[in-house]
């Protein structure tokens, strides 16, 4: 149960960065996780044999989505600190 928290964790933070940054009008956020997207059905699909293995592939793209993510966000906090 705490491994599936920690997955709905980093979720969490990663809608809250996606949401920021499509605020901020940073659309290109939009191709790296329609790329991680695709890549956590692909591993769903090899790993689905039990809800571990599930809530392992949880856990892997929702760290996988935040570091995609704190580039996009540094540098669009960096743009706003600039002018």
């Amino acid at each position: 149960l705490f491994k599936y928290g920690l997955a709905m964790g980093l979720f969490s933070i990663s809608f809250l960065f996606m949401n920021y940054l499509l605020s901020l009008n940073q659309t290109k956020i939009a191709f790296p996780l329609l790329g991680l997207m695709c890549f956590e059905a692909g591993l769903i699909t090899v790993f689905h044999s039990s809800v571990s293995q599930l809530v392992d592939v949880m856990l892997i793209s929702g760290a996988l989505s935040i570091a995609l993510m704190l580039p996009f966000y540094f540098r669009a906090r960096r743009l706003r600190a600039t002018g």
